[in-house]
C-alpha cells in the first residue's frame, strides 16, 4: 500500500495528487516547479534562481520522507527546459547531483 509523505516544507499540491508517496522501500516524487512551499507561489528570479527552488523542492520532499537526493535513480525535465536553457539546467543539475 501506498502512503503520501506530508511535510511543511514541501510546496503544498495544486491538484489531486500527493508530492511524494512511499511504496515499500520506494519513494516516488511528483514534477516540482519553483513554487515557495510557504506561500505556493512561483517565486521570482532569473532562470537560474528558478531552477535552484526547483531542486530544492524534491530535495525538501525527499529529506522529509528520510531520503535525499544521493538516492534519486532518474529524473525528467519537461517543455520548459526546452531550448537554450537547457544546458542551464543541466549545469544546475550537475551541481544538485554531483
Amino acid at each position: 500500500m501506498h502512503h503520501p509523505v506530508v511535510h511543511p516544507n514541501v510546496p503544498k499540491t495544486k491538484g489531486p495528487y500527493s508530492q511524494v508517496t512511499r511504496l515499500d522501500q520506494l519513494l516516488f516524487v511528483s514534477g516540482q516547479a519553483s513554487t515557495d512551499p510557504t506561500t505556493g507561489d512561483v517565486i521570482a528570479g532569473s532562470f537560474d534562481v528558478q531552477t535552484r527552488q526547483a531542486f530544492e523542492n524534491p530535495s525538501a520532499a525527499l529529506r522529509a520522507a528520510g531520503s535525499g537526493l544521493e538516492h534519486v535513480v532518474k529524473t525528467t525535465s519537461g517543455p520548459a527546459a526546452a531550448g537554450r536553457r537547457l544546458s542551464r539546467l543541466r549545469l544546475s543539475a550537475l551541481h544538485v547531483f554531483v
